[in-house]
C-alpha cells in the first residue's frame, strides 16, 4: 500500500535518486548532465519548498521512497505542481494518480483555485494522467507543455449567471 507523507530531511538522498533517475530515463542522459542547479534545489527542500510557502511529499511503498510530488505557490490563488516522479517499476500501477490526488487535496485545503504544471512532450504517461485528471493545455514550447486545472468548482460563469428570456 502506498503511504504518502511530508518530506523529512533524511529523505533527501532518496528524493534526489527518484528524480534524477526519472530524468535520466526521460532524457537518456547521465546524472552530471542534469545540472548542479537541480541537485542544489533538491538538496535543501526545506528552503526551496517549505520556506517558500509550498510543500513536498514523498510516496513510500514497502518502507522505501518510490515517488515525489511538490507544490509551490504561483500566485495567491494558484499553485504550481512540481517534481512529480516515480521510479519506473511503480508507474502504471495507480501510484502516480494517488500522489497527484493527495497534492490536489492539499492545494484545495490551502485555498488555491488553480493548479498549473509543465511537463515534457515525450513524457506521454504523465500527459495522459494529467489529461485524465482534467488538465487543459494552455501553452506549448519546443521543450515543454504547460497545463492548468481549475480546482475550485466545475460550474462556469455562464451557468452561474443565466440569461433570462424576455416574455411578452
Amino acid at each position: 500500500m502506498l503511504k504518502i507523507r511530508k518530506f523529512r530531511n533524511e529523505d533527501t538522498q532518496e528524493v534526489i535518486r527518484v528524480i534524477t533517475t526519472g530524468l535520466k530515463q526521460l532524457f537518456h542522459c547521465k546524472k552530471k548532465d542534469l545540472g548542479e542547479e537541480l541537485i542544489e534545489n533538491l538538496s535543501d527542500i526545506q528552503k526551496n519548498y517549505f520556506e517558500k510557502g509550498g510543500t513536498f511529499f514523498v510516496g513510500e511503498y514497502g518502507g522505501k521512497v518510490i515517488g515525489t510530488v511538490a507544490i509551490l505557490p504561483e500566485t495567491k490563488t494558484s499553485a504550481r505542481l512540481k517534481r512529480m516522479f516515480l521510479y519506473k517499476k511503480y508507474r502504471g500501477k495507480g501510484f502516480g494518480s494517488k500522489l497527484y490526488d493527495f497534492a490536489e487535496k492539499w492545494c484545495k485545503k490551502q485555498g488555491y483555485k488553480k493548479i498549473i504544471l509543465s511537463t515534457y512532450p515525450h513524457f506521454k504517461e504523465a500527459i495522459r494522467m494529467y489529461k485524465n485528471k482534467g488538465y487543459k493545455k494552455f501553452k506549448k514550447t519546443k521543450d515543454q507543455i504547460f497545463f492548468h486545472k481549475n480546482i475550485w468548482g466545475q460550474f462556469s460563469i455562464e451557468w452561474a449567471t443565466p440569461q433570462c428570456e424576455r416574455t411578452g
